[in-house]
């Protein structure tokens, strides 16, 4: 047994170790550093040797030394996959695991145009009622959520309003040395293009005659040796987004050079217009902001227009110029998506360029056979790694006739269309701020866009990819038909393509009526029905609006966090949150937390259908044999007979009350 006290013995075992009054300091020793950084002190307690002290666990920032900016995270983990969170909800849902994961099937078997299985569609229709109270109230419970917490739910877009500001600044810049500082002052006050013909639902209008005027088109050759070993991801955008982004925005130039090209093809075609139809220059933008002016605080509000006489006209035939619409000065749902827009069409060029270099040959064929591998330098391979992102911008001219019904001259529309790199047909892109309930509707302006993308384009389909704001994730790769877009705009927003394109030629035909000479058409919110018709004035009054100061506004985002309406969730698009979760969308979640089958009691095996009457009559009949053998059994007769029991004492009672109220 060991002799030594017991302070020695403490001593041996911690040997060369500092004695406990180390660690025993006050707050108010100013040599006492490891007790101030082991402890959150707040300064306001430290003395000035303390503070002094204190620098010496000062946290210190890394900078990149490639771009000289800031490293926030020194580590990354992009290895494993993103998974996607469920919301949290103050009910269970109503339905249980099994009819879940029913509607699942069959909502993700409509989506992709799939054959419904017969048992699942039994089981659904049956849960019908319970769909549609639960969806209400999923609703309310999100609408709720979003109104109480629109600062949570737009956080994520705070890295896109930087981006757009950039992109803001650099147009404004252009447009200032474009047009001269010009008052406009309100000239007429035309209907709005819905209030045009409204009442009379019998016209209509529709699209002819579309011919693209452009031989060589990039869309067509885009995807080349590409899709054998590229899948479109675009999650390498949460991480350098910046990077796309400013990539693409060093192509504004090119796409200004394009766009004058196709102006000059537009008056050259002037010479060959005929003489009973109507020549329009209307950009993609220019079209959806006569139809869709005032619907959203987050679109164009004025659009500069130029109204002309054709040189060879001996009648006084006119034709109109649009130029795009000034820029968005609020930020919200679209102005977010186009910054993602361009962000997604930088990223996809830089694919292509890498693809088409010499090295990513090189990969394709060490793919195909390991054996072919050639070694280079780092000299040689920059020297052949040279992308050349403004090769793969390109637009495309589209000539179309706006053809009315018993009416005379037809409109002919020149319209420009971006080209989509990495892509076999149009691709859109659409954000999602409320991921983990599903997805949103489409807006109005969205539906259009696509539904003119594939109409003029000539495409059966287009491929819509749905991201997630926070992450890029694509939620969903839904694909769009001219039938489903048409479906969609009738049923959330009550739009008849025919009648809507028959306002637009009435809108049109007052256009033109007006003197020639430039004007600036502009919508204000005062004015819900009308459309400013603006012209050049020396005169300044109140309502004087001055072309340079609009454009040296800056844009912000408190309209589209005050004013901006809301978008419900697609009750017909099963995003991947449901797939992974088994979450029926627009219902609630189901509890996981006990056995359904113990609790209530009920089998959650799916119903017998029977396949043919035969087998319905028989099914019938076996229950009716079960029912008449079981009337003879002691139970039987007990149930029956405590159940007239029961109704004689309700109808006794309901004797006495009627007495006792007499």
């Amino acid at each position: 047994m060991n002799n030594f006290p017991y302070d020695r013995r403490m001593n041996t075992i911690f040997r060369n170790q500092p004695s406990y009054t180390y660690f025993n300091k006050s707050c108010a020793d100013p040599q006492d550093i490891l007790f101030r950084s082991l402890n959150e002190i707040d300064e306001y307690y430290l003395q000035p040797e303390q503070l002094a002290n204190q620098r010496a666990f000062e946290k210190f920032t890394v900078s990149d030394p490639r771009t000289k900016q800031t490293v926030n995270d020194i580590f990354f983990n992009h290895s494993g996959n993103i998974t996607t969170k469920i919301f949290r909800s103050p009910k269970w849902s109503c339905l249980n695991i099994s009819q879940h994961s029913v509607g699942v099937r069959i909502v993700k078997a409509r989506q992709e145009e799939a054959e419904l299985d017969e048992s699942d569609f039994y089981i659904w229709h049956n849960m019908e009622k319970l769909r549609q109270k639960e969806s209400q109230e999923f609703h309310k419970f999100v609408y709720e959520f979003s109104q109480a917490n629109k600062e949570i739910l737009y956080e994520p877009t705070k890295k896109l309003t930087d981006l757009y500001k950039l992109w803001y600044v650099q147009k404004t810049e252009r447009l200032l040395q474009k047009y001269p500082d010009t008052c406009y002052n309100t000239h007429l006050g035309l209907p709005h293009l819905k209030m045009c013909k409204e009442v009379i639902k019998d016209q209509w209008a529709e699209i002819t005659k579309v011919e693209c005027l452009n031989s060589a088109s990039l869309e067509s050759s885009s995807h080349e040796g590409l899709a054998d070993f590229i899948e479109l991801d675009f999650k390498p955008l949460d991480r350098n987004i910046e990077k796309y982004f400013k990539d693409r925005l060093c192509t504004e130039k090119l796409k200004e050079e394009l766009e004058n090209e196709a102006r000059q093809k537009f008056l050259q075609a002037l010479e060959d217009c005929e003489a009973n139809t109507q020549p329009y220059y209307m950009p993609l933008e220019s079209l959806l902001f006569l139809l869709t002016a005032g619907d959203y605080v987050d679109i164009p509000l004025e659009m500069l227009i130029e109204i002309k006489e054709t040189r060879t006209s001996q009648s006084g035939q006119k034709y109109i110029f649009m130029d795009s619409p000034l820029p968005q000065r609020q930020m919200g749902w679209h102005t977010y998506q186009q910054v993602v827009v361009l962000a997604a069409l930088g990223y996809m060029s830089s694919i292509q360029a890498y693809s088409q270099n010499e090295d990513m040959k090189e990969i394709s064929a060490c793919a195909k056979d390991p054996l072919h591998y050639k070694v280079q330098t780092i000299e040689e391979y920059m020297q052949s790694y040279k992308p050349d992102i403004d090769t793969n911008f390109s637009q495309t001219l589209f000539k179309w006739q706006l053809k009315a019904r018993d009416k005379e001259p037809s409109k002919e529309i020149y319209t420009v269309f971006d080209s989509f790199p990495c892509s076999n047909g149009p691709l859109t892109f659409k954000l999602e701020h409320k991921p983990k309930f599903g997805c949103e509707l489409m807006t109005k302006y969205e539906l259009l866009r696509d539904w003119f993308n594939l109409k003029l384009r000539g495409k059966p389909k287009s491929n819509c990819y749905r991201l997630n704001t926070s992450n890029f994730q694509t939620m969903l790769k839904e694909s769009q038909s001219l039938s489903k877009l048409e479906l969609q705009l009738s049923t959330t927003y009550h739009i008849v393509m025919p009648h809507l394109l028959s306002n637009l030629y009435e809108f049109l035909n007052l256009l033109t009526s007006m003197p020639c000479g430039p004007y600036m058409l502009r919508y204000n919110p005062k004015f819900k029905d009308k459309m400013m018709l603006c012209k050049p004035s020396q005169e300044v009054t109140q309502n004087t609006v001055h072309l340079h100061e609009l454009l040296k506004s800056q844009p912000s985002e408190l309209l589209f966090m005050s004013q901006q309406s809301y978008l419900p969730i697609a009750d017909n698009l099963c995003s991947l949150m449901h797939l992974e979760h088994q979450t029926l969308p627009c219902t609630f979640r189901p509890s996981r937390k006990f056995n359904l089958q113990q609790s209530t009691g009920k089998n959650l095996q799916k119903p017998y259908v029977p396949l043919n009457d035969k087998e319905w009559i028989l099914e019938k009949c076996k229950k009716q044999q079960v029912l008449a053998a079981n009337k003879n059994t002691p139970q039987y007769r007990a149930q029956k007979k405590k159940a007239q029991r029961a109704r004689r004492a309700q109808a006794r009672r309901i004797q006495q009350t009627s007495k006792e109220t007499t």
